[in-house]
This record gives structure tokens, C-alpha cells and sequence, in this order.
């Protein structure tokens, strides 16, 4: 897949006025991208080389989601009226790391914490809440590194993500609260953009924007 690094940040209309016919393309050349906004195209070369090298995750499985992409969120619970939520000072970062050996592995590990909880009975609310929130971004082929405490790649985990988040706080100058999405393959990213940015029209529209 080419991605043009050249390609001009679209506004917020731009987003919402993408065609049926047009999505597929201008998710591969326009959203996910190799110089997101939050990085630039160095910075963002540095992120995917330290995870890839760190991860063992191919250079060219690695995005940036949300606003940090592209400026506006995809979120349609946070839409400022009809308008796109603008990335800020007080966005966090969502990155994906496509890998189908990754995202088994991490798919094994929480089914097995499952079970375990649901065993003992001991589940609490917050344990509770992240298996539902896993199960549905399981439906998108992805999950949530960050809420699986153990992973069988937990030690390249542990001592990757730190060098993540300091190329990230370096290239906004802040810190900021990441996270990471371990997808199955690269049409699951695909299909979970193409979702979000429907539900955004269709939310846009629905109020007589």
C-alpha cells in the first residue's frame, strides 16, 4: 500500500463530506498516513522503527488512530455539535500495531483472565468493565494492550512502551496518555475507521447539519 506523506490535513467538513465510494481510498492515502499530526513524518519514523525493532511488529503495521492522525476525532460520542472534535492539548494518542502473532497471543491471554475471574467469582466492577470493553473492540478485530496485565510478550511490552511515550511526549511537547490497539490484520484497522467516520456523518446528519 503507498501512502503520500504530502497529502494536505483535511478540515472537519472535508472529513464529513467523504463519499461511500471514496472511503476506501482516502482511509489508505489520507488517514492512515505516515506523518500523523501529532508526529510529523521524522518523529513518526522514529515511533515506528523503536516499535518495530522493540515489538518485532513490521514498520508498516503501525498507525496512528484518532485525532492524532489527522486533527479531528473520529469519536461521534465526542462531536462538538455537528463539527469533528479538534485534536488539542488535552487529546490523548491511539496507536495500532497490526500483527496477527500479537494480536493471538494477547487474544489467548484474555480468555484465559477470563475464565480465571469468572472462576473464582472475584470479579470486580473495573475487571467487569474492560472484558466488555474488550469484547467489543474484539468485534473490530482489536484489542486493548494496555488492560491485559499479562501478555506472552509482556517483557518486550514493558520495555518498549517507555520509548514509545517519550517520542510521543518529545513530538507534542507534553505528556500524554497513550493507547495501544493490537489489531489482527490491516482491513480490521481499516473497517474500525470506516465505521467511526459513518457513524459521524450519520450523527452530523440526524441533527440537520
Amino acid at each position: 500500500m503507498r501512502v503520500d506523506v504530502t497529502a494536505p490535513y483535511p478540515t472537519s467538513a472535508e472529513v464529513l463530506a467523504v463519499g461511500a465510494k471514496e472511503v476506501a481510498e482516502w482511509i489508505d492515502f489520507t488517514y492512515l498516513r505516515h506523518d500523523p499530526l501529532a508526529f510529523g513524518a521524522t518523529r513518526f519514523d522514529e515511533f515506528r522503527r523503536t516499535a518495530s525493532k522493540g515489538l518485532g511488529i513490521g514498520a508498516n503495521g503501525i498507525y496512528c488512530l484518532g485525532s492524532g492522525a489527522i486533527g479531528w476525532s473520529l469519536n461521534p460520542e465526542k462531536m462538538l455539535g455537528s463539527d469533528l472534535k479538534p485534536f488539542d492539548r488535552a487529546s490523548d494518542l491511539d496507536m495500532a500495531f497490526v500483527s496477527e502473532t500479537h494480536f493471538e497471543s494477547a487474544w489467548r491471554e484474555l480468555r484465559a483472565a477470563e475464565q480465571k475471574w469468572l472462576a473464582r467469582r472475584t470479579t470486580t466492577r473495573g475487571q467487569r468493565a474492560d472484558l466488555d470493553f474488550q469484547r467489543r473492540k474484539f468485534f473490530d478485530g482489536a484489542i486493548l494492550g494496555d488492560k491485559i496485565s499479562k501478555l506472552g510478550f509482556r517483557s518486550e511490552w514493558i520495555s518498549t512502551l517507555p520509548a514509545l511515550r517519550g517520542i510521543a511526549q518529545d513530538a507534542l511537547g507534553r505528556q500524554v496518555k497513550m493507547n495501544f490497539f493490537i489489531y489482527r490484520d490491516y482491513w480490521s484497522v481499516h473497517n474500525s475507521v470506516a465505521k467511526s467516520l459513518y457513524v459521524c456523518q450519520a450523527k452530523r446528519l440526524s441533527i440537520g447539519a
